[in-house]
């Protein structure tokens, strides 16, 4: 690619505009290469441990707390929203159900969720295991964060968005606009005191419909790549066509 930038410049005429377009050329060039980085970037898993999910019993929460939103986005392609949650210093307590456990609303304005995720860091109180540790949703869907049979901390993902069709799992039906997130234990090791605590972390609820900020495709980004690399070559094309100066 250098050698190609090479001969475009030799046609290029007199010096001040060889290196305006050399200029040009350069910022096309980077902007391209931040975009491809950006690309590959966002197809890394986030890593750590790997837990699953499991159908619930269907009795939802109640007596929830405001879920805290930290970002909306919505794909005009798949025609859906992803709402990111903030869950940091939520407690886990006792087994589903009980009235001590801590139990988040996440609003979703009447609409199916088709996906979950999570990345988060989990502790253990005392003795308590972190593959105590669970996350209700509305009680017909249940998120086994941790997986270790033992005491201590991990950092804990979903490794992106699981969609629920792919396990044979039905979409969640929202009903009342808002979806209840119990956190307990399964076990529950130490009854009626705090077993874990998520330090910090976010869920991630995908659900269908909905209005949010557009987001950029993988496949628009390629494009606009390859639109910068073309007007790149476009620029260089047209300096070697240009007649050199006396």
């Amino acid at each position: 690619m250098d050698h190609l930038f090479r001969a475009f410049s030799l046609g290029s005429g007199g010096h001040e505009d060889g290196g305006i377009m050399r200029s040009m050329k350069g910022t096309l060039i980077a902007g391209a290469c931040l975009v491809l980085a950006g690309i590959s970037g966002g197809q890394k898993g986030a890593g750590g441990a790997t837990a699953g999910l499991s159908v619930g019993p269907g009795t939802p929460a109640s007596g929830g707390v405001q879920a805290r939103v930290v970002s909306s986005s919505y794909d005009a392609t798949r025609g859906s929203t992803t709402l990111v949650v903030d869950i940091s210093g939520t407690e886990s307590w006792d087994g589903l159900g009980d009235s001590s456990n801590t139990v988040l609303d996440v609003p979703i304005p009447g609409h199916e969720v088709s996906g979950i995720g999570w990345d988060v860091t989990l502790m253990s109180v005392g003795t308590s295991w972190l593959s105590g540790s669970a996350i209700s949703f509305q009680g017909d869907l249940i998120a086994h964060i941790g997986v270790d049979n033992f005491p201590g901390s991990c950092a804990c993902s979903s490794e992106g968005i699981i969609v629920l069709n792919d396990l044979g799992i039905p979409n969640l039906t929202i009903t009342d606009g808002s979806l209840p997130l119990e956190f307990f234990q399964d076990p529950d090791d130490t009854p009626d005191t705090v077993d874990a605590i998520y330090t910090s972390g976010t869920i991630s609820i995908v659900y269908e419909g909905g209005a949010g900020v557009p987001t950029v495709s993988r496949r628009g980004l390629i494009v606009l790549a390859l639109l910068l690399l073309l007007g790149v070559l476009l620029m260089g094309l047209k300096s070697r066509s240009r007649p050199l100066a006396p």
